[in-house]
């Protein structure tokens, strides 16, 4: 399941000291986008995009370029068998 959080810094992870977001707050970002990477149903990492300086959500049809191209590259590792 992905992730949208339009306000990195008025966010509860980020206002409870969670590292992560408060290191992209450091790093300027915004908002971000975070879409799970799985294989099987084995988590692989996270494929996390960020929007920096400029409190400007990802529009849906960015959302759904992030999964689809994820769910294309999860079938081709499928594929390979790698």
């Amino acid at each position: 399941m992905s992730k949208h959080i339009t306000d990195v810094a008025d966010h509860e992870d980020y206002r409870s000291g969670n590292p992560t977001p408060r290191a992209l707050v450091d790093l300027a970002a915004a908002a971000v986008l975070a879409v799970p990477l799985r294989k099987d149903d084995t988590f692989l990492g996270d494929i996390m995009i960020y929007r920096a300086r400029v409190l400007h959500p990802f529009s849906n049809k960015q959302i759904a370029f992030v999964r689809t191209s994820r769910r294309r590259r999860s079938s081709q590792w499928k594929m390979r068998g790698s």
